[in-house]
C-alpha cells in the first residue's frame, strides 16, 4: 500500500511540474505611455497618449496626451525636437517646442498657446522619452482668462 502510494505521489509531482516551469519565452508586458498634468489646478492624467514617428524635415516627434470626450475632452499637443533639453515656450516655435493645450471638442474647442513656460526632455532614447512641463497659455496674446498647466510630466514608449 505504502509504494502504491509512493506511485501515486510520484505520478502527480511530474504532472504539476510542468505547468509550474517556465520555458523563458515569457515576454514582459508592454511598457505603457503615460501622461498627466493640471490645468488651473484640476489634475488630468490622460487615457491615451501617443507618439509620432520624427519628422523627415526636422526630427520632430509629436507627442499627444488625451482624456474624455465631447465637452469633457482635454488634451496636451507637443512637437518636440529629438534631443534632450529644456526649452523655452516664450520663444516662437522652431526652436522652441510646438505646444497646446485644448478643451472640448469639434467645434467648441477652445485651445490654449504658451506665453511662458518651458518642456524638459529629460531622457531621450530609440525606446522611451520622458520629462516634464508647465506652461500659461492663452487663446490670443491678448486673451484672458489665462490657463495654467502644472506639473505636466510624460512618458512614452515607441
Amino acid at each position: 500500500m505504502i509504494s502504491f502510494l509512493r506511485c501515486f505521489a510520484t505520478a502527480g509531482t511530474l504532472l504539476v511540474l510542468p505547468a509550474c516551469s517556465s520555458s523563458g519565452t515569457d515576454a514582459p508586458p508592454p511598457a505603457i505611455s503615460s501622461m498627466h498634468w493640471a490645468a488651473d489646478g484640476v489634475a488630468i492624467q490622460a487615457t491615451t497618449v501617443t507618439v509620432s514617428a520624427p519628422r523627415p524635415s526636422d526630427g520632430r516627434l509629436t507627442i499627444a496626451g488625451e482624456r474624455g470626450t465631447g465637452a469633457d475632452a482635454r488634451a496636451i499637443t507637443m512637437q518636440l525636437p529629438s534631443q534632450e533639453g529644456t526649452y523655452d515656450l516664450a520663444l516662437p516655435s522652431p526652436p522652441a517646442p510646438l505646444v497646446f493645450y485644448t478643451e472640448g471638442s469639434a467645434g467648441t474647442r477652445i485651445a490654449y498657446a504658451p506665453k511662458a513656460g518651458s518642456i524638459t526632455v529629460s531622457s531621450f532614447s530609440a525606446t522611451n522619452i520622458s520629462g516634464t512641463f508647465r506652461f500659461t497659455g492663452s487663446t490670443s496674446p491678448l486673451a484672458s482668462p489665462d490657463k495654467e498647466i502644472t506639473s505636466g510630466a510624460f512618458t512614452v514608449y515607441r
